[in-house]
């Protein structure tokens, strides 16, 4: 049995959440939910109840934006996507966030219609900001992760010397040989 919109209202309720009903079958629920005065979010139940989907309203529009702009926004998306994929581009250029998760067995618990909504409406009001100053501001660097730096070091095969943090963190690394690090071959296992 698939879930309905009296299942997602019931949620709703029991979270005292603000909501409005965007359709009336009810099998196929839409609403809209508001967070604060600027975060809204659309949830939607799809494929006849098997799969929830929730889906910010837009952070940003690329039309907005000159192509210098456009292409920061697309490199910030591709970035944060290769940590955690929820950003999307739309097919009205519009940048969304949005959270997918199908139903097995015709049940989902209120703590992952939690998660879900925690994740789009926080990604929303953290990244929407971060993007809208990035295509106004060549100057700001997208925000790189050191590890993907050193996997990129390691998958190119750059044989230099690949460290992570600064080098006052590894004033103390010339203190060892590689002789203190050996291992017991003789030790069980």
């Amino acid at each position: 049995m698939a879930v309905n919109q009296f299942r997602i209202e019931a949620f709703f309720e029991e979270e005292e959440l603000r909501y409005f009903r965007a359709g009336e079958d009810a099998e196929h629920g839409s609403w809209f939910l508001m967070f604060g005065n600027k975060t809204g979010v659309n949830v939607r139940l799809l494929e006849d109840g098997e799969c929830l989907l929730i889906r910010s309203q837009p952070l940003v529009h690329l039309d907005e934006f000159d192509h210098a702009g456009r292409c920061r926004v697309w490199e910030a998306m591709a970035h944060r996507n290769d940590q955690m994929v929820i950003g999307r581009l739309s097919g009205a250029d519009e940048v969304v966030v949005e959270a997918a998760l199908p139903i097995e067995d015709g049940e989902i618990s209120n703590t992952q219609i939690k998660r879900m909504l925690s994740v789009v409406v926080n990604e929303s009001n953290s990244f929407g900001p971060h993007l809208r100053k990035l295509a106004h501001n060549d100057s700001l660097a997208i925000r790189h992760d050191p590890i993907d730096e050193l996997m990129r070091k390691l998958i190119e095969g750059d044989t230099g010397e690949v460290g992570l943090g600064s080098d006052d963190d590894n004033e103390h690394a010339d203190k060892y040989d590689d002789d203190d690090f050996s291992f017991d071959d003789d030790a069980p296992m």
